[in-house]
């Protein structure tokens, strides 16, 4: 490979290259499956804000209740779209990526098969660098 100092081995599945947006229902999301709930301290403004929204969210079946003095409870049923944002894969391979010290050099394999072999070269090497 070429490198003289320590190489950095990386497997890569890039968000920007490697992922879409995906719904609850691709992600297999718990919150779709079993439903949720949300508790909101409205004793600070965050949640507050938190609260505001949920009852002002007409996309989403939810029950309000209350905990105690300053908790609100929001419950969602199963089959809904939950608030994160889910990621799922676009199937494309994985990026088999060598780095060189600080990342001044990078080299990207063609694939599984000659980064192990140059991982193992490279182990080789820091062995024999350690044990003389």
């Amino acid at each position: 490979m070429g490198f003289n100092g320590i190489a950095h081995f990386q497997i890569a599945a890039p968000i920007d290259t490697h992922w879409r947006v995906g719904t609850c229902e691709e992600d297999n999301c718990v919150y779709f499956l079993e439903g949720w709930q949300t508790v909101c301290d409205e004793t600070a403004e965050l949640d507050q804000l938190r609260a505001a929204y949920i009852r002002n969210d007409k996309s989403r079946r939810h029950t309000e209740s209350r905990e105690g003095a300053t908790r609100t409870v929001f419950r969602f049923e199963a089959g809904q779209t939950c608030f994160r944002q889910h990621r799922v894969p676009l199937g494309r391979p994985e990026l088999f990526l060598v780095r060189g010290e600080q990342g001044a050099q990078s080299l990207v394999h063609s694939g599984p098969e000659a980064w192990v072999d140059d991982f193992c070269t490279n182990q080789e090497r820091v062995s024999k660098h350690i044990n003389g």
